[in-house]
């Protein structure tokens, strides 16, 4: 799957656009794995509604031009309102 990227406008931190689904499949894996282990669940979807460096909200994100991030760098996934449909 290609994923879109956009970036926080706060900040600039770019980030790749998941579908719902799959952090929702994300946050049900973690959960279920720290389950596993006895531990408390602390996965939650609301991670992926922010930025991960300053917690501005997806909804302020704006689609990234080529070179806003730097070559080989890692990029978090989050959920951009309207980027994909709902099944």
């Amino acid at each position: 799957m290609n994923y879109k990227e956009y970036k926080c406008t706060k900040c600039g931190w770019v980030h790749a656009a998941i579908p719902l689904v799959d952090a929702e499949a994300q946050v049900a894996s973690a959960n279920a794995y720290d389950a596993s282990k006895g531990q408390p669940q602390t996965a939650s979807l609301a991670r992926y509604l922010h930025c991960f460096r300053c917690s501005t909200p997806t909804t302020d994100f704006v689609p990234a031009e080529p070179g806003d991030a730097p070559s080989m760098s890692t990029i978090q996934g989050v959920v951009v309102p309207g980027v994909w449909e709902l099944p």
